[in-house]
This record gives C-alpha cells, structure tokens and sequence, in this order.
C-alpha cells in the first residue's frame, strides 16, 4: 500500500490478522484518493474522490462474493459535482420493501467545502430528486413551530457520518444519519496545513423528521477535527477515532455516542 491516488482493494481476515489483495474483474474504478465507501449487505459501494483527471461523482458496486466490480448511474455534474471528502452512508429506503437501501452523498470539498446532501436509490440504480420522496434529500430551509431545531447543514468536508441502525423497535433514532465534526474552512496551505474544524452534531431523519437538527450531546465531547474514522456497533452507537485537530496534531482517542440517551 503506498501513498497516491490507487485502485487497490484489500481484505482483513480478523482471525487469522492478516491482509490480502483482492484482483477484482469487471468494471474496475479508475484510482482516486479522498474518496468514501460504505457498505451494504455483502456488497461495498464507492464513491467520488479526486483522481488522476480530477475530482470524481462516480459511483461503483462491489460484489464480495463474486468478486466483481460494476459501475452504476452517475449523476449530472450540475446536480452533484465531484468532489473529495465527503461522507457516503446506505439508510433503509423510506417506505421501500425490506432490504431496499438509499446511500445518501453527503457534504464535501469542491474546491470549496460543500453543505448538500445527494441520494441514490439502490434497487433502481437512480439518483432521487425531489420527485423521488421515499429518498430525497431534506428541505434546508429554517423551520419552527415543532418544538426541534431545524437547521442547514454547515459546510464541512473530511468529517464523520454514520446511521444509527438499531433492533429495538420503538427507538426514535432508528435509521438517523449523523454527522459529526470535519473541516469547514481549508487551510491556505490546503493539505499541509490543517483548515479550521467544527465538533458540530448533526442528526437527520431523527423522530421521524426529514431534515437536519443539531444535537446538544453531554459528556465527554470529542473537541474539533477532521479526517478520522467513525462507524456504528451493532447496538447503533456511534464510533469516533482519531483525526487531526486544529493545530495539524494527529488524535490517537475514541469516543462513543449513545443515541438511545434523548439529548435535545
């Protein structure tokens, strides 16, 4: 594994804590870097980035148990440039059959930090706009009246996204996606210097609500950052590690957000 734009794939096998390269066949992306990836079922989905040409919009599937790669529809330029450093997460689709997915594109840097939010209907292998309401991306207009605080997502990019997918029926977080911190200003040194950074909250979809909201989470806050990684555990708690604060130091701690504890 070395530094640079690359189309490598590689496997884990925690048991036997070794690494392996994946030759996969089909339709194998082109290299990048800055990109993000999620995962749904036995499939990987990869999107944008910057590559050897320039920044990216493109999406691919991955089939781990055939080992084939497959290029899917690309959405228009205008309606969602390429971009680096953005967040690509998979939520259950709204009123969809049970194992029907949406992955939504969320924020990013296009020679500027990004505040949108994009959607991509799995089972149909179509971007969804504003006639697709199963899947289209929240209103970003400023609400009242409802008692929560409907926001606009801040620009950010290399932050942290994640759904918080949990078993127990009654939860109101359930299939919540949220966002955690990132870089809302780059740096004038663009990656040599460290830009400034948020440790901003934000929730959508949570209580059934499609749209943004900031969380005032308690306890131990994660300070600013950008460029770590965060996933969900099974229980659907949230995971933070690392990243680079705001003074270009690299983070070596973790942190836990437990979305069933109610923090308005």
């Amino acid at each position: 594994m070395g530094e640079g734009a690359s189309n490598d794939l590689y496997v884990f096998d925690p048991d036997t804590c070794t690494w392996a390269r994946l030759n996969g066949q089909g339709d194998i992306p082109p290299k990048r870097s800055y990109h993000t990836m999620t995962a749904v079922a036995n499939k990987l989905f990869v999107f944008g980035g910057c590559g050897e040409e320039g920044r990216l919009n493109d999406l691919y599937e991955y089939d781990t148990t055939t080992n084939t790669w497959r290029q899917l529809a690309a959405p228009s330029a205008d309606a969602v440039p390429g971009r680096g450093g953005s967040c690509l997460v998979a939520a259950p689709k709204q009123g969809g059959r049970e194992g029907e997915w949406v992955l939504y594109v969320i924020a990013g840097f296009c020679g500027r930090e990004l505040d949108d939010m994009h959607a991509y209907s799995v089972s149909d292998n179509v971007w969804c706009g504003t006639n697709c309401p199963s899947c289209s991306p929240p209103s970003t207009e400023t609400t009242e009246g409802d008692g929560h605080s409907h926001c606009k997502l801040s620009a950010r990019s290399v932050f942290g996204a994640a759904v918080h997918s949990c078993g127990q029926g009654d939860c109101t977080s359930k299939d919540t996606v949220v966002a955690f911190g990132g870089e809302v200003d780059p740096s004038d040194k663009g990656h040599d210097g460290a830009g400034d950074f948020c440790s901003s909250l934000m929730a959508f979809g949570s209580r059934g609500i499609r749209d943004w909201r900031a969380i005032n989470a308690g306890g131990d806050v994660p300070g600013p950052r950008g460029w770590f990684a965060s996933t969900t555990t099974p229980d659907g708690r949230l995971v933070i590690h690392g990243g680079l604060d705001g003074n270009n130091e690299r983070l070596g701690d973790m942190f836990v957000l437990d979305m069933h504890v109610d923090s308005r």
